[in-house]
């Protein structure tokens, strides 16, 4: 665990390989970002109770959207987690408590990594909260606000926290690989949509964020910098596609010329995991 600010802590990264990293807030009201998926569940448990928590204690899990990696363990943390709500946008909360569409899609989309983050299961509409745009949360020693952040899906939303400008961002930021300086669009099919996912990478500067807390992966302690690149990243990448798109190009084109213009990306085409992720996102632009 490692203190952010005032309350605000980083918990761990969940899986191997990681899969997500995952927030805590401590205040009066206690609140989880992000469930993770239903693979990680009993390490997130392990993980809440190394840093002198309980699970009981926890007030809200906040999902910034229902993809498998962020929300699938919602359903199976509540069963440890008795006293607790999920908090997620109107448009999301109903594949949370009907996933069926949901797991079959991601069955769909995941291939291999299906398996490594695990399904997810119904989760009971009595114990599940929308939250809406510009909406706050009051949690006694910290006041959350909802924005959303559309563009990686329709339904997506970040969370900032007013007084220490605290910036959750879930995945309307891109997958930073720290290890070798990658970053690549958070682009999966078949809803991503690379015009709102600028704008909203826009209004996320527009908060004057002081520290960006995202699920892939940690802190950035640059928020306007990452921000920035953020925005060069999707938009040269829509550039390159589109460019590959106009000449007939292939899926394997289009990974050689996203190498030639980005050569960290060599060896995450080699990885099985980040490989599966990187062309994944590279989809997400086809549509």
């Amino acid at each position: 665990m490692k203190k952010i600010t005032k309350g605000i802590y980083y918990l761990e990264d969940l899986g191997t390989p990681s899969i997500i990293s995952m927030y805590l807030i401590d205040s009066k009201k206690k609140v989880l970002i992000e469930s993770g998926p239903s693979a990680t569940v009993s390490q997130l448990i392990q993980a809440i109770v190394s840093a002198g928590f309980r699970p009981s204690e926890i007030d809200h899990i906040v999902v910034t959207h229902i993809h498998l990696d962020h929300a699938g363990g919602a359903s199976l943390l509540l069963q440890a987690m008795p006293n607790a709500d999920v908090l997620v946008s109107k448009k999301g909360a109903p594949h949370l408590i009907e996933p069926s569409r949901l797991r079959a899609s991601a069955k769909s989309a995941l291939g291999p990594i299906f398996e490594i983050w695990g399904g997810i299961e119904a989760t009971n509409s009595s114990r599940i909260h929308t939250v809406e745009d510009g909406v706050s949360l009051d949690l006694g020693d910290h006041v959350l606000q909802f924005l959303s952040t559309p563009g990686h899906a329709p339904h997506h939303i970040s969370i900032l926290e007013e007084s220490s400008r605290v910036l959750f961002t879930g995945d309307a930021v891109g997958i930073y690989y720290n290890d070798l300086d990658a970053l690549i669009p958070a682009s999966p099919p078949p809803s991503f949509d690379v015009e709102l996912a600028l704008q909203s990478l826009n209004r996320l500067s527009e908060t004057n964020p002081q520290v960006l807390l995202t699920p892939h992966y940690g802190i950035q302690d640059n928020p306007s910098i990452f921000l920035k690149r953020n925005l060069e990243t999707y938009a040269r990448w829509k550039e390159i596609v589109n460019s590959n798109l106009e000449k007939g190009s292939d899926l394997d084109f289009i990974i050689e010329d996203l190498c030639q213009a980005y050569p960290s990306y060599r060896t995450l085409v080699n990885d099985v995991y980040r490989g599966t992720l990187f062309r994944m996102d590279i989809k997400g632009y086809l549509k």
